[in-house]
């Protein structure tokens, strides 16, 4: 009985060496949760990031702060209205606005 037991795990640890050794780059890609870029992807993403920031980082301050409140951080426009004082449909407003100015920047790329 012994014996066969311990048959049995090195056949186990065969089969899994085995399966393991088998793996090709394809298969690994396969299983991958996020496929790799290709390197066209990845600089047209940096590309867009980097146009982003710049749109960013010329926005208004106030549009801006509630932009970076809003998308960044994960607050909602009651809780930065009540950060800032003001009415959730003027940071609304200024979101959107904000949100506009950014996509127009982005267009010309996509």
């Amino acid at each position: 009985m012994h014996f066969v037991k311990i048959e049995r795990n090195l056949k186990r640890w065969t089969e899994r060496h085995i399966e393991q050794s088998e793996l090709s780059c394809r298969s690994l890609y396969k299983r991958a949760l996020q496929p790799p870029k290709s390197v066209e992807s990845v600089v047209f993403d940096k590309i867009i990031y980097d146009v982003m920031q710049l749109a960013i980082e010329n926005l208004p301050e106030t549009q801006r702060r509630r932009f970076v409140l809003f998308h960044e951080f994960g607050l909602t426009c009651p809780q930065i209205a009540e950060i800032e004082e003001c009415t959730k449909q003027g940071v609304r407003q200024s979101i959107i606005l904000a949100e506009n100015k950014i996509k127009e920047k982005i267009k010309k790329y996509l």
